[in-house]
């Protein structure tokens, strides 16, 4: 993923039950965490049993974060899980997060460009090797997800056969699927627009690798972002929704927080709320003001009433 001066970057409803209380939530108010009894009625009411809805942002973010209802954190797997460092700094550090106004759930920038996943020379022994600290520190801090976005380390080299790199990936994704179900976490690959990296930019793509591999640890996150840069057909969220994990949201053309230009996301809400899709929620966006994340709930739990009606 981009730098935006960020420190970084089974879920549907299982039962009959669960899925008219996600119907029914969301045609009656919206998304995520929110107004506590007592509250402002007028405030949005946001449910976390639909889904919980994370900031893409640093520590410096969480108070603000947490003031606009948001439920949880996602930021870099270096910032929060230090994998180069020692089990001593990392406990530092795992104490730090514990002390936090918000709950860090899912963690990105997950494999450095200096490892490479694709091309004629892979970096994969080191890549488990990295995962398996990944994973089984990710346990310890109560993280669930790790998107596996890495744009640099599977760029292909120019000429490099996308039939042969679609084999590496999914090979090395059969590989950690098993040590991150060991610690209880969840791979969750994305696809990123061809302005960022030139190897699975679509949905589709994605959808079959994860379907080919398989495996209950690994799973999609679907970056709406990325999908409205790629013009992709909101359709495309159906054959992903049985292995959806994660969504993350953006306006396209400045990636500010819903809200800001006046995005339209009913489209992807519809094919959710179709499924009773439950999920996680991500916002991944360019550091929003107060304001714009408090409002952003305003207009998401529009927008997802709207869909639903």
């Amino acid at each position: 993923m981009p730098d935006f001066n960020l420190s970084r970057r089974d879920f549907l409803g299982a039962s009959v039950a669960a899925g008219t209380l996600w119907a029914a939530g969301c045609a009656g108010v919206g998304i995520a965490a929110g107004a506590a009894q007592g509250e402002d009625a007028a405030a949005p009411t946001l449910k976390p049993l639909f889904f919980p809805v994370a900031l893409s942002a640093g520590d410096g973010r969480h108070a603000m974060a947490k003031a606009a209802g948001f439920d949880c954190m996602v930021t870099s797997v270096d910032d929060c899980l230090c994998p180069n460092k020692s089990d001593a700094e990392f406990a530092k550090r795992l104490a730090q997060l514990r002390a936090l106004p918000l709950p860090i759930r899912a963690a990105n920038v997950f494999i450095p460009a200096s490892l490479r996943i694709t091309g004629p020379e892979t970096h994969h022994e080191a890549i488990l090797a990295r995962a398996k600290i990944v994973f089984a520190r990710a346990k310890q801090a109560g993280i669930g997800r790790i998107v596996f976005g890495s744009g640099r380390a599977r760029q292909l080299p120019e000429g490099f056969p996308v039939k042969e790199a679609t084999a590496q990936f999914t090979a090395l994704l059969r590989q950690m699927g098993p040590l991150a179900q060991a610690q209880g976490v969840l791979v969750v690959p994305e696809t990123l627009n061809r302005g960022e990296c030139n190897f699975i930019s679509t949905l589709p793509e994605l959808t079959a690798i994860v379907a080919e591999v398989n495996h209950p640890a690994v799973r999609v996150n679907a970056d709406l972002y990325h999908l409205r840069r790629e013009k992709e057909d909101p359709r495309v969220l159906e054959a992903a929704i049985p292995w959806l994990a994660l969504v993350e949201i953006a306006e396209v053309e400045k990636r500010t927080i819903p809200g800001v230009a006046g995005d339209d996301f009913r489209p992807f809400f519809r094919v959710l709320l179709k499924h009773r899709w439950s999920g996680m929620l991500n916002a991944e966006c360019r550091q929003p003001t107060p304001e714009q994340t408090k409002n952003m709930f305003t207009t998401l739990s529009r927008q997802i009433r709207e869909s639903a009606a």
